[in-house]
């Protein structure tokens, strides 16, 4: 009895306390209701995105890796509403993925990938398909799984391969190093391999001989938003095909610079572009006024702008200003002036500094 009433007089005095510490905290402040706006829609574009990615995936059969798809989710989600209600059936996931790309020539999908290499695993083995075996036969192409599996499974198994995922994922993955080997073909013939989805190439992965077993690892390039990774066609005789993944090429999610810029010409306008990052565009709305356009969000950036001419050097006197382009998270709002303090047309440098992974606003 002792025993109980004293672990209950501890539960008491702990609870009493817990209500002590809360009374003693400061209440929330309300949300105002700028802010009640901006959570009201943000959760409405978290929802249409979600709509058109589940859409997809119930369409291609595959399951998005959880990490990547919260990425491409608040990629997506950075659209407006009715962009995203507009993406065509069996494209949110190739749009999001091109939205986490950063700028073509930096970790862009044929460009500057990164390698994931993996303990080297079986995802093909015709050999050992469920229900029998099934060589590739010439004019029936085979499409095939070479990162991650059907949605739900998990597994290689329903192509004779490993019952595990092999470490891979899906989406995102632009090419894979594959190791093909034709097994126990009866004559001479090829293999040609393609992206799920794509025209069968003229050139071979392997060309077999009978009474060998012909290997050959190669680089191969995957349908990134396909319910396939590869298209396999075999020609002149029939072979058994085995499929070995060794790792997997990706983009960069975040580039290597964050930091965007702008130089422009304020009396035509236009942008540098040899001399600019990221920028897509400017549009002058008054005199010395200017919208500067990014190719992504930069609300969580910070802002600098100075007066100069594109490839000259020197500056004009006068003073510039810069700041976030309201109803545009994807601009910046600068103005230019004289000596005097008067709007003029001016060339400036703008210069957008980012964190490494802004987070959405």
């Amino acid at each position: 009895m002792k025993g109980s009433f004293r672990v209950c007089f501890l539960i008491i005095v702990s609870f009493l306390g817990a209500i002590s510490l809360a009374a003693q905290q400061p209440p929330s402040p309300a949300p105002t209701p700028d802010q009640m706006l901006r959570l009201a829609d943000h959760a409405q574009r978290v929802s249409a995105a979600e709509f058109v990615l589940t859409r997809d995936e119930t369409e291609l059969g595959r399951k998005a890796d959880a990490k990547i798809r919260s990425k491409i989710l608040a990629a997506l989600a950075e659209k407006t509403i009715a962009e995203i209600d507009a993406i065509p059936a069996g494209t949110a996931i190739s749009q999001g993925l091109s939205l986490l790309s950063p700028a073509a020539g930096i970790g862009d999908l044929t460009d500057n990938l990164v390698y994931f290499p993996i303990t080297p695993c079986r995802v093909i083995d015709t050999r050992f398909i469920p229900g029998g075996a099934s060589p590739i036969v010439p004019g029936a192409n085979r499409n095939f799984i070479v990162v991650t599996s059907p949605s739900g499974a998990n597994t290689f198994a329903p192509q004779g391969g490993s019952p595990t995922n092999c470490g891979t994922t899906w989406p995102g993955p632009a090419a894979a190093m594959l190791n093909f080997v034709a097994v126990g073909p009866s004559g001479p013939g090829d293999l040609r391999v393609t992206p799920a989805g794509s025209p069968i190439p003229n050139a071979s992965a392997i060309n077999y001989v009978p009474g060998n077993n012909v290997a050959n690892g190669i680089i191969q390039a995957i349908c990134q938003a396909c319910g396939f990774d590869i298209t396999v066609q075999a020609d002149v005789v029939p072979t058994h095909l085995v499929v070995d993944i060794l790792g997997y090429f990706m983009f960069p999610t975040t580039p290597p610079t964050q930091n965007l810029s702008a130089l422009v010409n304020g009396a035509t306008p236009s942008i540098a572009a040899g001399q600019s990052v990221g920028a897509t565009g400017v549009t002058k709305l008054a005199g010395g006024l200017y919208q500067v356009d990014f190719n992504r969000n930069i609300t969580n950036c910070a802002y600098s702008v100075t007066q100069g001419d594109p490839g000259v050097g020197g500056s004009p006197a006068g003073f510039a200003g810069v700041t976030g382009r309201a109803g545009d998270a994807n601009a910046i709002f600068v103005a230019t002036y004289n000596v005097a303090g008067a709007l003029t047309d001016r060339n400036f440098h703008a210069l957008v500094v980012c964190p490494p992974a802004p987070a959405s606003p």
